[in-house]
């Protein structure tokens, strides 16, 4: 009996079972969740700085100015007639952005100069003009004029990055007519470091010269029209009593030398104030400068109708005679 009972019971298990399994076929179980990778960061693109090429030999502005001082002394007796023509040039130099250089170049440029002339009293020893004028003052006599003669000239030929080089050509007459006493001479200069070189170390390949790379053009206006933007880089006084006037550069241009006596290696879109008197329809200051390799040789007037003032190819002037 109690087999049977057991048999029984476990037979209704059996069936239970059996229902639940049936109520667990219709339950729909959720999908198991999936982990998404997690995001790759992309680093932004970083922008390469663009290499600043800058064109040999045009990095520094270098201006030189000379003071020309030239007279005639008259004879010590009556005044009449000249007994010394003298004529000198004191240098300055300016390189842009480079205050040391500049002042130890202009240092050493007077020491050359220094000794020609100077408005203050010094033994005639130390000053080359009242040295000659003593002379020529003690040798004169009514019938006896000594007529001597001094000029000191002074000139850039060379103005770069590497190299400034200036050349100085001395003439002097006084009992020798025939025999005049001349001397040429060229000192250079480290453009960065204003230390005075040798001539083979300035010429050799340690400082080679630059390219001159200029293709621009020089034009001439009133100061005062139409010059808003224009970057003065300089003033130039050929008169003091003069008009001022503006030369730019448009594009650029290389060696621009205004009466040999104002010099700038390179102008680049900019200006120079200049300072003269002249009478119109006279061209007589020569300026020049350098494009593409071509020199340009403009003489610098005023429009005799106009009045406008003007640069005139120097090449296109007839001579008359």
């Amino acid at each position: 009996m109690k087999k049977i009972t057991a048999i029984i019971l476990a037979l209704g298990l059996c069936l239970s079972l059996c229902g639940c399994a049936e109520k667990l076929k219709s339950v729909e179980i959720p999908p198991m969740p999936t982990k998404s990778p997690a995001p790759v960061s992309t680093p932004e693109p970083v922008e390469e700085p663009e290499e600043e090429i800058e064109a040999a030999g045009l990095t520094k502005r270098i201006i030189f100015t000379v003071n020309q001082i030239s007279f005639a002394d008259p004879d010590p007796l009556n005044g009449f007639e000249t007994i010394l023509h003298f004529s000198c040039q004191m240098p300055t130099i300016f390189i842009e952005g480079n205050d040391s250089a500049t002042a130890l170049i202009n240092e050493r440029l007077g020491e050359l100069c220094g000794n020609l002339y100077s408005e203050e009293e010094v033994p005639l020893e130390m000053d080359e003009h009242n040295s000659l004028l003593s002379l020529a003052e003690s040798n004169y006599s009514e019938d006896n004029n000594p007529d001597f003669y001094f000029s000191h000239k002074i000139s850039m030929i060379r103005a770069d990055d590497n190299i400034i080089a200036i050349k100085i050509n001395t003439e002097k007459t006084t009992f020798d007519k025939e025999k005049p006493e001349r001397s040429e001479e060229v000192h250079y200069f480290d453009t960065s470091s204003g230390t005075e070189l040798s001539e083979d170390l300035a010429l050799s390949d340690a400082y080679p010269e630059a390219e001159k790379t200029g293709n621009g053009s020089l034009e001439v206006i009133a100061l005062g029209e139409g010059d808003a933007s224009s970057d003065i880089i300089d003033l130039y006084v050929a008169d003091e009593e003069g008009k001022d006037f503006l030369l730019i550069s448009t594009g650029m241009i290389n060696d621009v030398n205004i009466a040999d006596l104002w010099y700038c290696n390179y102008m680049l879109d900019c200006s120079v104030q200049l300072r003269a008197e002249l009478p119109e329809g006279v061209p007589v200051l020569m300026i020049s400068y350098t494009s593409q390799g071509l020199e340009h040789h403009m003489l610098f007037s005023v429009n005799a109708e106009t009045g406008a003032p003007e640069l005139t190819d120097f090449s296109t002037i007839a001579v008359v005679g």
